[in-house]
């Protein structure tokens, strides 16, 4: 991510952490850009060898439905948002459960990004 901004001639405006979740002692962002584990536990085993072989089983696994990181992020983003978006990668068929759960935490302007096969893939939403 720093190698991007440095590219795009942005990393001055931009601030890098590595938390589990969300840093330890609060702090406000103006934007949240996550892409969590949300693979169902049960479906790790029939990821792509591609995938599966290569990548660490903690960066895949978002646990019985999937979902576990995502709302994590939903719940843990409405205390670390000063006013601004949040911006989460999800699954094939996560997006009937995330939205949802986004607007019951007090999001706006939720909407859903499909990716170039027409997956439901991204979700933002807009806290106030």
């Amino acid at each position: 991510a720093r190698e991007n901004a440095d590219a795009l001639g942005v990393a001055d405006r931009i601030t890098f952490l590595v938390a589990d979740l969300f840093p330890s002692g609060g702090g406000a962002f103006d934007m949240i850009v996550s892409n969590p584990p949300y693979v169902p536990t049960e479906q790790l085993l029939q990821l792509a060898p591609e995938v599966r072989d290569f990548e660490p089983v903690t960066a895949l696994d978002g646990g019985e439905d999937g979902l576990r990181f995502l709302r994590g992020i939903v719940m843990g983003a409405r205390d670390h948002l000063r006013s601004g978006w949040l911006v989460m990668e999800m699954g094939h068929g996560q997006a009937a459960d995330v939205v949802p759960c986004m607007e019951n935490a007090g999001f706006r302007r939720i909407d859903v990004v499909k990716d170039y096969a027409g997956v439901k893939r991204v979700v933002r939403g807009h806290w106030e």
